[in-house]
This record gives structure tokens, sequence and C-alpha cells, in this order.
């Protein structure tokens, strides 16, 4: 049987309120024989929380709606598209330059040239400005062709001129795109797992992108250029566990995105990038500065609300955990967390995945555990199952997930979750010494019945191999997510993690 299409549901989800009042004005005005029925349908969709086809039809009752759904629905989706082109016309740079290509076009069309020519030199000129070059080179082929009935192209200098202008762009367009090569490269390693953990990591990166970084056939010619130019050297230092000059390439980022005011979405990343920098380099006097920076940005030129609200919740719940401010978190979270649980599956990214992970963190530190299960079941192990198995915290968010379980006392689903998780891990490239480590111990002195003795000696043993991965080349990096050594010593010495790690925070900002 055929799954009914939620790609509606899905639209309409998506849409701000204001992207909705737009619309329901708009279907008023283009559909006026209709436009009632799928305001209707659009109501009936909008006040589900989960797609369901079957409560949609009881909803609609016997109305041609539900006779003809499939066409209805398909109609709707596209009316919802044509109104959301003309509600972002104009309202940022890319949509500047095409609402002013369509202008150029239609004028074309009805053969009223000198206009038409103005358009297109303006659709140029904004493509220019803002390095869409390859875009520009699209709009030259409707500028030559106005000039070819104006009956103006044919001299040489104006040939010459024309197709100067388009090998300039050409070459422009190529210096972008190699060094977005390098900037995706880069990061597609980065995604496959969070940092380099053996030496065939490291040489997939360096045969990758350092090449790339240090070839001298051009340097980088565009503001766009350099700017990837510098998220590559960033992507490449965090890999490599280079958080100095991750930090430095970072920062270099943000000064490049600066010069390029009309791609917010593009600042508003290279900020969350930074600020990421500044944990991982410790420079935690920067993190509530930054974070100002990212709050105060406008969302109305390419950032969605929802975007802007998932990064922010993300990175405020991180300070505040790199902190060890945990009664700011947990009133954070107090405050929060219903908005984000009702967070439909479709859009659950990896923002809110870190944030989840972040807050199941918080309170296992805190010790409130069925809290933290519920985070992790929600956003990893009940959700988006393909989403979780990529994310470059899955391994760790397995590990917590059983710590939990045994700080619950649930023995009885601490065997199978740890062959479950050794072989997922296993499967996916992701069981190095930490989790190694970290699973046999479970699997060989959690799982049985001990003595408190016996089971401080094991504490203790782990301990001494932690702290020896931890000054391992390609072992030190799961420390950054997951540092399992203050909760050994809250164990033996019978304190809670929670001023454990506040005292080791205070020593580090002392020092």
């Amino acid at each position: 049987m055929k799954t009914p299409s939620d790609k509606l549901f899905t639209l309409i989800s998506s849409l701000t309120k204001s992207e909705k009042r737009y619309f329901k004005r708009f279907a008023m005005i283009h559909s006026m024989k209709d436009g009632n029925s799928y305001l209707q349908l659009f109501d009936a969709v909008e006040k589900q929380k989960t797609y369901n086809e079957e409560l949609l039809k009881k909803k609609l009752g016997k109305t041609r709606l539900v006779k003809y759904l499939s066409v209805e629905k398909a109609y709707l989706y596209n009316l919802i598209l044509r109104s959301l082109v003309l509600y972002g016309s104009g309202n940022n740079e890319e949509e500047e330059m095409l609402d002013t290509f369509a202008k150029a076009k239609i004028l074309y069309k009805k053969e009223i040239y000198p206009e038409a020519l103005q358009y297109i030199n303006k659709a140029i000129g904004i493509a220019k400005g803002g390095d869409y070059y390859a875009f520009a080179l699209g709009l030259e082929k409707l500028k030559r062709s106005i000039l070819i009935k104006q009956g103006v192209f044919y001299d040489k200098k104006t040939v010459d001129i024309f197709f100067k202008e388009v090998a300039e762009q050409i070459s422009l367009e190529k210096n972008i795109q190699k060094y977005q090569y390098a900037s995706d490269l880069a990061f597609s390693q980065i995604s496959r797992g969070y940092q380099a953990r053996s030496d065939k990591d490291m040489q997939k990166i360096r045969q990758t992108v350092k090449t790339l970084l240090t070839t001298k056939e051009s340097s980088p010619l565009t503001v766009t250029a350099n700017r990837l130019k510098h998220q590559t050297a960033a992507s490449y230092y965090y890999f490599t566990n280079n958080y100095k000059k991750y930090h430095l390439e970072a920062g270099k980022v943000v000064e490049w995105a600066a010069k390029q005011p009309n791609k917010s979405e593009i600042y508003f990343t290279s900020l969350g990038n930074y600020f990421n920098s500044c944990i991982a380099s410790k420079n935690f006097q920067e993190l509530f500065p930054t974070i100002e920076k990212l709050e105060s940005l406008d969302t109305s030129s390419g950032i969605s609300e929802q975007y802007k609200r998932d990064v922010l919740f993300d990175i405020k719940l991180l300070a505040a955990l790199e902190c060890c401010d945990f009664d700011a978190a947990l009133d954070f979270l107090k405050r929060n967390e219903g908005v984000i649980f009702q967070t439909p599956t479709p859009k659950i990214n990896t923002n809110l995945q870190n944030s989840a992970f972040n807050a199941a963190l918080i309170y296992f530190i805190t010790g409130k555990y069925s809290s933290a299960l519920k985070w992790l079941n929600t956003f990893f192990f009940t959700k988006n199952d393909n989403l979780a198995l990529q994310h470059e915290t899955y391994a760790e968010a397995n590990i917590l997930y059983i710590l939990i379980h045994y700080e619950l006392q649930n023995e009885e689903l601490l065997k199978g979750l740890i062959k479950s998780t050794y072989r997922q891990l296993l499967q996916h490239e992701k069981l190095h010494g930490f989790e190694r480590t970290i699973l046999d111990f479970i699997r060989i002195e959690l799982s049985k019945p001990r003595k408190r003795k016996e089971l401080l000696a094991a504490f203790s043993i782990l301990k001494d191999r932690l702290i020896k991965l931890k000054s391992e080349k390609y072992e030190s990096a799961a420390f950054e997510y997951f540092d399992l050594v203050p909760w050994l010593e809250s164990k033996l010495e019978n304190i809670p993690l929670e001023k454990i790690m506040k005292a080791q925070y205070q020593k580090l900002n002392l020092s």
C-alpha cells in the first residue's frame, strides 16, 4: 500500500506566521472560486502535529477535497510556493537579482529593448556584486540577445568588450569553485566523524584538502574565495585537533563574511562556527559577546526563525555547560524544552541533536537521569534514526545512554545495550580506543554485581586508562565531547559529579 505523501504538511509546518497570513490573502485573490475550500484544506493540515491522512479526511467531511485529495494537495502545495515567491521577492540579494532578471525577460518578450537592457545590466551588477558569477554568465546570454535585437552587437568593439566580461566572470567563478570544492571536501571529512581518530583519517584530509590550500595556481580573487579559503583551513585545523589555529582561521572567516552584508545566513553560520572555535580553544571570554552578535542579527534576509532559534538554543546550552553553570543550564532547559520537544520529526536537525546530547549530559551531571533519557530517546533513538547514525556525537550518545541506565540500575537492559552499541559503532567505524575501553569496562565490571571495594578498584583502573588515552594523538578528540574522568572521580571520592566539574572549571580559570 502506497504511503500518503506528507510533503504538503512539511511545507505548511515550515511557514512563519507572516507567511501564513500572506498566503491566505494570496489564495483568496488568486483562487476566487475555490479559495475557501483550499483554505479549509490548509487549516486542516496546519492543525495536525504529525501528518495523518485518515484523520484529515474525517476533518474535511464529504467535501470534493476528499474525493480528489492527492490532486488538491498538489495544487495547494504549488499555490503556497507561488505565494512564497511573491512574498520573498526583493527581500534579499538573490531575490532582487531574480526579480530584476524576470522583469528584463518580460520587457525583452515585449520587444521593449532599451528598458530590458537596463534591467539585465542591473541584474548582472547585482550578481557580480554578490560574487554570483555563474548566474551572471547566464544573464549575459539574455544581454547578448537584447543587443542583437537592437542591432548594436555585431561590431568588433562590442563583441570584444562582451566576451572580455564573460572571460573575467568565468575566471572568477572558477576561482570561487576551487575554494568551494576545498571547503566542501574538508567538511565532508568532518561530517563522517567529528575529528581524525586514526592515521587513515589524517591521510585523507592531508591528501584531499591540504594540497588544495597550498597550490600556487591562483590565490583567492574575491571576497567569497577568501572566505572559503579560511573556512577550509578552519575545518582542516579542527579535524586535525589544532584548536589554536582553528580559532584563528574561524575568526578570519567571520571577518570576510562581514564584508558580505547581504548574505546574512553565511555571516550567521560563520559566527556559530567561531563560537565553536572559542569552546575548542578554551577562549571562554569570547563566548557571550559572540552570542550577543548572533542574537542581534536580522533574520529577514535569508535565515529562518526556527534555524536561528535552534542554533541559539544549542550554543547557549553549550556555553552554560562549558562554564559549568548548571543552575543556569537547568533554568534555560526548563524555559525552552517545551517548544523544542514540539519540533516535527522532519525538522530534527544536527543543531537539535547537539542540543539534545548537551541537555542529556547536563541532566546526567546533575543526577536527573530520567530527564536525560527523555532527550536521548526523543532526538537519537526513536526519531530520525538515519540522521542519528550519521551524527558526530552518536558514539558518545550511545555510551551516555548506557551509563544513564547503569545509574538507574536497569541491569536487565545493560547487556543488550552494550552488545547492540558495540555492533553499531563497529559497523559505522566509530569504535575507537575511547569507546572500546569504556564499553569493555561496562560489559565486564558494571554488568555484574560487585562489592564496593572491588568496584572502586575497577573505577580507579578505568580512570588511569582514560587519562593515558587522553594524551594520545587520536583519542584526545573524544574527550572534548564527553570526558568520563570527572564521573569516575565522583565515584571514587563519593562527591556529586556536578561539584567535581565546578571545582575543575574554577581551577582551570584560576591557573
